[in-house]
């Protein structure tokens, strides 16, 4: 596509950098008003406090992913199966409990 791929590309990945960025502030709404409504918060104060808690949450999985990568596939092998089972009955009984 010559330079146009180039420019259909460049803008492709800003587009999307900025629907990344407006998800992620969707997504920060609901702990906001938990924290704003549960615990009279102060918005501005809660929304930093999410943010930054968010921040170190991401920064150690970023920081330390090879480990939790192996402890996630390690879970999901050993555990998986059962997990699944217990999941499915759990489903299952809110089911027949709202019935």
């Amino acid at each position: 596509m010559g330079v146009a791929g180039l420019f259909v590309g460049f803008a492709f990945f800003v587009l999307m950098s900025i629907a990344a960025v407006t998800s992620s502030i969707s997504m920060l709404e609901v702990p906001v008003s938990y924290a704003v409504e549960a615990h009279n918060i102060d918005r501005n104060k809660a929304t930093w406090l999410v943010g930054l808690i968010l921040f170190a949450i991401s920064a150690t999985i970023c920081l330390n992913f090879e480990a939790l990568f192996g402890f996630v596939i390690t879970l999901t092998t050993q555990c998986g199966s059962t997990g699944t089972r217990y999941y499915a009955v759990y489903i299952c009984w809110l089911g027949f409990a709202s019935q």
